[in-house]
């Protein structure tokens, strides 16, 4: 588990920059497997990530890092 200041930093010490970063859950994927409605992922984590908690706790993270 990393850090996101530490995965830009990184990336910025071998010549990359941090375009972008998607996070894609806030509660574990075990819970929505568990759960199996697509109607309460969406409404789950839509209010989830209106709360801020996606951007504190959501996985799995992408980074989209180009060449500088």
């Amino acid at each position: 588990m990393f850090f996101d200041r530490q995965v830009t930093r990184e990336l910025t010490a071998r010549g990359f920059r941090v375009v972008s970063v998607h996070r894609q859950f806030v509660l574990p994927i075990a819970v929505h497997k568990t759960i199996g409605s697509r109607r309460f992922t969406e409404v789950s984590e839509r209010w989830l990530a209106n709360a801020g908690l996606l951007r504190l706790f959501g996985s799995p993270v992408t980074v989209y890092a180009e060449r500088a």
